[in-house]
């Protein structure tokens, strides 16, 4: 199964890139993606922040990790005054994105992430050209790696119930745990981006994107926290005055289990994309809730909010406001498939 997964990136890097082969023109184009969120195929304690845990040999996990984005792309543009003014190319975009992960050796997985418009309005370059408007939907670039990781971080586990009234030296042991609870974890991953969505719609970069990360978790009773640091290399765009290109990647998490067992989680983290070529970054907060109260927490649920740190150029995809809904299913990374 893994050499077909390999196999089909493969085609989909070869039709990315001829797909790309197509040079977008000038400064005035929709080369320019206006979501900038990469949520992680499986377990995960925050929105954007990837786990440490990975899926057994053979075991398949899957999520859905849904976003709205207001004005997460906004140009100047010539109007009377000295400041001139501002016309939003992307002004509301809901995002899906179905996210799978497979393990194929002990603390290496594959994964996949597809993603999806699924509604959005703004002006487009209309504003600009006088050309076309934005679709409602479009499809988005389709994302492909592994992950590596050492000792996954684990949550504390529930506790036993206990019978006062039965003789102790006849009751069985009690359940074992998934895996060995442990208070911190590390992971390094590899992604790409193939550019194959859809190009009038602002839902693709002008080549392949190539991201390389190190995530780090620590758990101290019911306290966790995450951080990730890494880069995002990318051919720099020319888009009106300014300039996308390659950026550092860097993210901080915190949260505590408010019910013991991650049935009831808060978190906050802050996520940031400054650039490395002096262009467009973006930097934002979300805070919300998590919980896993079910197969002993292989399925989650996350929902959150938070909005955008001022850094660099305000008009580059650094939303005002954005909402987030995950679900996630994450096998127990000790169950091998027979």
């Amino acid at each position: 199964m893994s050499l077909r997964w390999w196999a089909f990136a493969t085609v989909a890097v070869v039709s990315g890139s001829a797909h790309a082969a197509t040079p977008c023109v000038g400064s005035v184009h929709t080369c320019v993606n206006a979501e900038t969120f990469w949520p992680h195929a499986g377990a995960s304690l925050f929105f954007g922040i990837g786990s440490t845990t990975v899926a057994a040999p053979g075991q398949v996990g899957f999520g859905l990790v849904t976003t709205y984005q207001h004005n997460p792309l906004v140009v100047h543009t010539p109007s009377p005054g000295p400041l001139g003014g501002e016309s939003p190319v992307v002004a509301n975009q809901a995002n899906a994105n179905f996210l799978f992960n497979f393990g194929v050796a002990r603390n290496l997985e594959l994964f996949a992430a597809l993603p999806v418009t699924i509604a959005q309005s703004g002006e487009g370059l209309r504003s600009i050209t006088a050309g076309d408007g934005l679709r409602s939907t479009a499809m988005g670039d389709p994302r492909f790696g592994f992950a590596w990781t050492w000792k996954g971080l684990t949550a504390e586990p529930p506790p036993q119930a206990q019978n006062p009234w039965a003789n102790r030296a006849m009751d069985p042991p009690p359940p074992p745990l998934s895996v060995a609870s442990v208070n911190w974890g590390g992971a390094l991953r590899f992604t790409t981006s193939i550019p194959s969505g859809e190009r009038s719609q602002f839902v693709t970069d002008r080549t392949a994107t190539f991201s390389l990360v190190l995530s780090l978790e620590f758990r101290r009773k019911r306290w966790f926290a995450a951080t990730e640091a890494g880069v995002r290399i990318r051919p720099t765009t020319n888009f009106l005055d300014s300039q996308v290109g390659s950026q550092a990647v860097a993210a901080l998490g915190l949260g505590y289990d408010v019910v013991s067992a991650e049935r009831l989680s808060v978190l906050a983290e802050a996520r940031a994309l400054p650039s490395l070529i002096g262009g467009a970054s973006s930097c934002e907060w979300t805070a919300g809730l998590r919980s896993a109260p079910l197969s002993h927490g292989r399925f989650s649920v996350m929902a959150g909010a938070g909005t955008a740190i001022p850094l660099g150029d305000r008009g580059f995809p650094n939303p005002d406001l954005r909402l987030l809904v995950s679900l996630r299913y994450a096998p127990d990374p000790t169950e091998e498939k027979r």
